[in-house]
């Protein structure tokens, strides 16, 4: 579950602010 929440995290922090 640790690689799903890592995942997630960076999708949301890739969508947060897009470069």
């Amino acid at each position: 579950m640790l690689r799903e929440t890592w995942l997630c995290v960076i999708l949301v922090a890739f969508v947060s602010h897009p470069a």
